[in-house]
Formats: C-alpha cells, sequence, structure tokens
C-alpha cells in the first residue's frame, strides 16, 4: 500500500516541521505533497528545506491565495499513489496512521474510503470556542463503532469524520469544493459518503492529531458564518436531489436559520428561538432563492 500524503500550508512555519515528518514517518507513505497557498511566514522555505532532503517530499505553490481547499486540489492533480490521504500544516500523524486502512483495504476490496479515529489537542489543554462549538482537549472524531461501515446517515445523526483521518482511493477522482472557504472538508466527506462505501477503523487507537489554536479558520466568526450559510444552503438542495431522509432535510435546514439569522441580524438575541420560528417562511425563501447575500470580510458578528 503506498499513500499519496496532501499537506495544504499556509503561515504554519511552528507546526510545519512536526507535521510533515509525521507524514514521512509512516512506511506506506509513497509521497508527500505540499502545496504553499502564498504564505506569509518561512512556510514554504521549511517545504523546500524537507523537499532537498526526502524524496518523497514535492512541493507547489499556489497561484494566489485561494484556502485550503484549492491547495488541496494542487495535490490531487499531481497525487500519484493508488491512496490518498489529507493532513492539516498544523496537526500531525501518530505512528501506524496507515497500518490498520492496509489490513481493512485487503479484507474488503470492493471498498473506497477508511475513517480514522482523530483526537483534539488544545492550547494548555482549555476549551476553545468557535461557531456552535465547543472543542475539549483530548476529545475524539471518530465514527461511533469499530469495522463498521458509514452512511450519510450516520454522519448527519452526529458520527463525526475528520479529513486528517480519511484514507481512500484515488479512483474516486473527487475534488474540493473551491467556493467554499470554510466547511470545504465536510462538504468534501459528505460527497464521499454519497458516491462510495467508506468503513470506520478502530475507535479505540487514535491516528491524527488536530490542533485548535488562535490561527485556525474556525476562529474567523463573521466567515465561518458566511461559508456553513452556503455549505449548509447547497446540502440541503442535495439532501432533496438524493430524496434523503426528512430528518436530514430538516437538520440542514435548521443549520442554514442558524447561520443566516447571525449573518442577517449579525448577533445572537435572547429571543432568538421564537424569532427563527416566526420567521420560518422567510428563512425558506432565502435556502431555495439563487441568490445570496454579498460576503463582506469586515462584516462583524457578535456571538454573545
Amino acid at each position: 500500500m503506498k499513500v499519496s500524503i496532501i499537506i495544504p500550508v499556509f503561515n504554519a512555519a511552528p507546526f510545519l516541521d512536526k507535521s510533515i515528518k509525521s507524514a514521512l514517518d509512516q512506511k506506506q507513505t509513497g509521497e508527500v505533497l505540499l502545496i504553499d497557498d502564498r504564505s506569509k511566514d518561512n512556510s514554504l522555505e521549511i517545504c523546500k528545506r524537507w523537499e532537498l532532503l526526502d524524496s518523497r517530499v514535492k512541493v507547489f505553490v499556489n497561484e494566489g491565495t485561494k484556502g485550503a481547499g484549492a491547495a488541496r486540489n494542487v495535490g490531487l492533480s499531481h497525487a500519484r499513489c493508488e491512496y490518498i490521504a489529507f493532513l492539516d500544516a498544523d496537526d500531525y500523524f501518530l505512528d501506524g496512521r496507515f497500518n490498520e486502512d492496509e489490513v481493512i483495504f485487503q479484507n474488503y476490496q470492493t471498498l473506497f474510503a477508511t475513517a480514522n479515529k482523530v483526537v483534539i489537542k488544545t492550547p494548555e489543554g482549555k476549551e476553545q470556542f468557535g461557531l456552535n462549538a465547543v472543542f475539549k482537549h483530548n476529545d475524539s472524531i471518530a465514527f461511533q463503532k469499530s469495522n463498521t461501515e458509514v452512511n450519510i446517515y450516520d454522519f448527519y445523526k452526529g458520527s463525526a469524520l475528520h479529513l486528517n483521518g480519511l484514507t481512500y482511493k484515488s479512483s474516486l477522482n473527487l475534488r474540493f469544493d473551491e467556493n467554499l472557504k470554510q466547511a470545504q472538508d465536510i462538504d468534501f466527506i459528505v460527497r464521499l459518503l454519497l458516491t462510495s462505501t467508506t468503513r470506520s477503523t478502530s475507535v479505540q487507537i487514535t491516528k491524527a492529531v488536530y490542533n485548535i489554536h488562535d490561527s485556525n479558520t474556525i476562529s474567523h466568526i463573521s466567515e465561518a458564518t458566511y461559508f456553513r450559510r452556503m455549505f449548509s444552503k447547497k446540502h440541503f438542495k442535495w439532501a432533496n436531489d438524493y430524496n434523503l431522509k426528512y430528518s436530514v432535510k430538516w437538520k440542514l435546514f435548521k443549520d442554514f436559520m442558524e447561520y443566516d439569522y447571525l449573518w442577517y441580524f449579525g448577533k445572537n438575541h435572547s429571543f432568538k428561538k421564537l424569532f427563527k420560528v416566526l420567521l420560518l417562511p422567510f428563512f425558506y425563501y432565502r435556502i431555495v432563492s439563487k441568490t445570496d447575500p454579498v460576503y463582506d470580510k469586515d462584516r462583524k458578528i457578535l456571538l454573545s
């Protein structure tokens, strides 16, 4: 088993050496593709140094700052191994990241992807708050059961999957939606689950670490609100196109209302729940509308 590991890079200098080394340390690593998204620190210099040290490392530079999804697409267009895995530049793999994958892919010949357990690490072990989310130190992101097929309904019921824990066959030929500056990883996972068979690995064994810190994109509240609104709208349409269960459509509609409310009003209100109920027709019109508000990166959104 040989894996192409794709690492999008943007201003990740403090974390980059550990991330790249963790990828190269896996015995199944065929190549590590580093795509610099026009970093403003010395990330590109670090990438090029690793390229000189190890022939498996290949460095590419994005044409302008386009985001992690676009950077991953550059890596996908150059990947040459039978299997694909992703790693964010501020995260890292643990020993034996692909050992279980290798066994499962041999045992299930028609399988296209595996979902591995990822653990969250926060600065000083403290809780970190994102948009409608709380990240706790040492919390796991994993499917609920080991060696079990994962489907789209499991995912929408709350069986979290993380891109750092995903391994899949390159023959799937999937790409990231470059219009989504955020949530493009979730969008990618949903499309994978809709079009292929995925199986969980052991929920007892952690395979990668997801670092939460102040530079994560999830900490950019206005950007997170706008693009998660876009994501929810896109996936609500998919749920109707694929005739998914009503529970999935309702979840996506509620997610859309939450993000659209924040974007439209710019803050939470004490009476928000009642307000959303009264404005249901308004939100439904906006989720089926073919037009969207223009993104304003300077828009202020207050969560409290």
